[in-house]
């Protein structure tokens, strides 16, 4: 090999070499699972434990999914989806710092209302994020299309409803009804009588 040829495939293993090291990561322990990050499978579901993370506003989608016990006494607790909005630097290590457990009453309770902090790996400082938990489904949980689910979730509360808005509207016409009354009762006589006038001819 040539000089100038070692020169070249030196650069691009040290070009290699600076993208993985500065690319942003997700981990979780092993009684987490990462479901999907930005509604993509990171891989093999219920096998991932860390993933790559482009900066900006992600969406990590979680779930606690443990094994307490040996042999024929072992249970499964898994809860449900747990959505995380983020938003992420561009060389964060994050990682999801939660208990390991190992009594199945404090996994049950667990899996209903899991608690955790996301941290920095390096400094340990914790993170902002929203988290939200998605609602548990009625029939077998094993047929749901957990995208749609959480895609549809996450408009109730990233947008505001149709009805939200209607209640706003309605509500800030009660309230100028109300100035309205107020600054009448104020007014003199002869305000009041102009303004009924100006009422009439308006009708």
């Amino acid at each position: 090999m040539g000089v100038r040829s070692g020169v070249v495939l030196m650069g691009v293993l040290l070009g290699i070499t600076s993208v993985s090291t500065t690319a942003a990561t997700f981990e979780v322990p092993r009684n987490f699972e990462i479901m999907y990050v930005d509604l993509e499978s990171t891989g093999n579901l219920g096998g991932d434990f860390k993933a790559e993370l482009e900066p900006g506003k992600r969406q990590l989608v979680v779930r606690y999914n443990d094994r307490i016990g040996g042999g024929a006494d072992a249970d499964r607790f898994q809860s449900e989806p747990i959505i995380l909005d983020i938003t992420v630097a561009q060389d964060d290590n994050i990682l999801l710092e939660a208990p390991h457990l190992f009594r199945k009453n404090d996994a049950a309770k667990f899996a209903e209302s899991p608690e955790f902090t996301l941290i920095h790996k390096d400094s340990g400082e914790a993170l902002n994020y929203d988290m939200h938990m998605l609602p548990t489904q009625p029939g077998a949980q094993m047929f749901r299309d957990y995208k749609d689910e959480i895609r549809a979730f996450t408009q109730t509360y990233q947008a505001p409803s149709v009805t939200a808005k209607a209640a706003d509207k309605e509500q800030a016409k009660t309230e100028a009804l109300d100035m309205l009354k107020l600054w009448y009762n104020r007014a003199s006589a002869e305000d009041q009588k102009a303004f009924q006038e100006w009422m009439t001819d308006t009708q």
